[in-house]
């Protein structure tokens, strides 16, 4: 037979534990509580904080949840004429065609700079435009496309090869990724037109995702899950 006292330190110990520890707790309170004479204040006592320190410990953890992703986000958006062709496809995607692609580009921080902002639009756009726009008015291939060559010896300033792998949305979102990731990682320091200095600081913010449209109904993108 399991004394009141005992059984009653016991459950507190425990429910002030682990998850282990308070599956325990649960365990013991159900095997004996019936059959210790506890004072009905006690027992009372005891049920209730059983019950309260499971809500506790639900609350901590969603609390652990929401810490942990509530982050403040600005997206940049870019618009581009790319052409490409898909040499595995199937069917008329093979063959030469274009898009009017609208590319995202996401960025995270935790907290804001000393200007109130996660990054200054401006200094984003500066910081990757150059690169973005190398798609407009170009033509992105697959390194083993047969048609390479053609399109290289009539156009060879347009083109943008990738190796081994179809220029589909999916992979130049890919490409745009690993650009920006490392432009963020790196860090920044440009001018604007006018000749203002505009920097990010290296590692600052985090690069959450690139999207790339490539119809007003269809996208694809590469980021953090």
């Amino acid at each position: 037979m399991v004394g009141a006292g005992l059984l009653a330190v016991t459950l507190l110990r425990a429910t002030q534990s682990g998850t282990d520890d308070q599956r325990r707790a649960d365990e013991l309170f159900r095997q004996y509580g019936p059959t210790v004479q506890f004072p009905q204040r006690m027992r009372d006592s005891l049920a209730t904080f059983v019950e309260v320190e499971r809500l506790q410990t639900q609350k901590r953890a969603f609390q652990g949840y929401l810490g942990s992703s509530m982050k403040y986000r600005i997206c940049k958006m870019f618009t581009v004429e790319s052409g490409h062709l898909l040499s595995k496809h199937s069917e008329s995607c093979r063959y030469p065609h274009g898009h009017t692609r609208r590319i995202e580009v996401v960025v995270s921080s935790e907290e804001l700079d000393s200007n109130d902002m996660v990054l200054d639009f401006k200094v984003l756009k500066l910081a990757v435009c150059e690169y973005i726009d190398r798609l407009d008015h170009s033509m992105a291939v697959n390194s083993n496309d047969p048609m390479l060559e053609s399109i290289k010896a009539v156009h060879p300033e347009s083109l943008i090869v990738f190796q081994n792998q179809d220029p589909t949305t999916e992979v130049i979102a890919k490409d745009l990724f690993d650009f920006v990731a490392a432009t963020l990682r790196n860090g920044f320091l440009g001018q604007s037109s006018s000749g203002c200095t505009y920097s990010i600081p290296a590692g600052s913010v985090e690069l959450e995702r690139i999207r790339v449209w490539e119809t007003p109904d269809s996208w694809a993108e590469f980021g953090s899950a």
